[in-house]
């Protein structure tokens, strides 16, 4: 095995210059090798007949394949032992060449500690101008002094070589590279390949000219979204729970809770966009794990004991009920218990609402959103209207399931 790298030296600075110096157009699948490819003087190590210099003219009449790596990139190395293989088993029909931009003595040592067979260049910059490439492996197939594929490291196998040295039609993944802002997201970049979106979340300030909250899915993907919202207005559409149920532990309670007109720093903008697989329940903790996250707060649910209105029995003997209907809408019953806890927003000291009851059977009222909001802020009216379904409400502590937000210490 030969590690030779001094005939690199055996051109002038003026030659090297002169190459450097050419227009190189880089080619594409379907071109033709130019002859300035082919003429190109290549440094290499290891080459089997000891030669310091080699150009791909002398492969011509074979497949090339053109592996582009570096000794510190563990796909590629795994790749090279792939190829140094399959070198091995298509002996003279194939020439499996690796170009590498690195120096000599590095090259030279990545090969004598691994046992390669394969010829690498070394210092090699001008070939990738003929085949820029923004990460490597990258390989480049050549048949019949045309590209003929662009593509990964993992699409070259045993049997693709097989049928291209017999004259078959081969078809290869080509290999997609985008110039990216590592700084913005990749999210566009998504939707140029086959593969789909599969999670996405994503928390902003406010957004002049976006509102609303809401959830949705089309078959593939399932999101939800919550915009221009304080922070506890956000954990409770996400979670689906009343803000009453909500306890804030923070330092600023109205920054987290309230929308102030014409202020906008405490409003945020978040969405969430996942497989549609995802229950509902992994989704909400997806959202909340973020938003902790994100926000460096401490989301939980907790069991406490809380002050609270307790809807229950009166007389179980009064059954059946005798109500009067007359020019009132029918609605369920824990439709109208949800009324009573329901708020937009946050509000420190809420009533809390908890239904010990077991009546479950329908509630007659004209206007249910008008009507519950004025009896849940007068008890003695609210209990006047129970009465005809043989229920009131009571005072009392009960443990419940309450979302506690905290923050952590920056």
């Amino acid at each position: 095995m030969l590690f030779s790298i001094g005939g690199a030296r055996s051109q002038s600075r003026a030659e090297l210059g002169a190459i450097n110096k050419q227009t190189i157009t880089p080619l594409n699948i379907g071109d033709t090798i130019p002859d300035e490819l082919w003429d190109l003087p290549l440094p290499v190590v290891n080459h089997p007949d000891g030669k310091e210099i080699i150009t791909l003219r002398e492969y011509e009449d074979k497949l090339i394949i053109l592996d582009f790596w570096a000794t510190w990139c563990a796909p590629c190395v795994k790749s090279l032992y792939k190829l140094d293989t399959l070198q091995k088993e298509f002996k003279d029909d194939i020439a499996v060449i690796a170009a590498s931009y690195e120096a000599g003595n590095i090259v030279a040592k990545a090969y004598k500690e691994r046992g390669w067979r394969l010829p690498s260049t070394f210092s090699d910059t001008l070939t990738k101008k003929y085949f820029p490439h923004l990460s490597v492996p990258h390989q480049v197939i050549i048949d019949k002094s045309q590209v003929i594929a662009i593509t990964n490291a993992n699409e070259v196998d045993h049997q693709k070589i097989t049928n291209i040295l017999a004259g078959k039609q081969q078809q290869f993944n080509l290999k997609k590279e985008f110039e990216i802002d590592r700084f913005r997201s990749i999210i566009p970049y998504v939707h140029t390949t086959s593969h789909r979106q599969d999670f996405q979340s994503v928390l902003t300030g406010y957004i002049n000219g976006i509102a609303n909250s809401g959830h949705g899915h089309n078959g593939v993907l399932k999101e939800l979204h919550v915009f221009n919202q304080p922070i506890s207005f956000i954990y409770n559409n996400v979670l689906k729970i009343s803000p009453n149920m909500i306890e804030l532990e923070v330092n600023d309670k109205e920054w987290f809770s309230r929308k102030t007109r014409n202020v906008y720093d405490n409003l945020f903008c978040y969405q969430l966009i996942v497989p549609s697989t995802v229950s509902d329940i992994q989704m909400k903790n997806i959202a909340v794990s973020n938003l902790n996250s994100y926000l460096n707060l401490n989301g939980r649910f907790e069991k406490r004991e809380i002050e609270c209105y307790v809807i229950v029995d009166k007389d179980n003997s009064l059954f059946p009920l005798k109500i009067d209907t007359s020019g009132k809408n029918e609605y369920l019953f824990d439709t109208i218990f949800g009324l009573l806890n329901f708020s937009l927003n946050w509000r420190p000291n809420a009533k809390r609402f908890i239904v010990e009851a077991t009546y479950k059977g329908s509630v007659w009222v004209e206007n249910p959103n008008r009507e519950i909001a004025e009896l849940k802020n007068d008890i003695p009216k609210l209990n006047e209207f129970l009465a005809d379904y043989n229920l009131e409400v009571i005072k009392g502590v009960r443990k419940a399931d309450v979302f506690v937000i905290s923050e952590n210490q920056p």
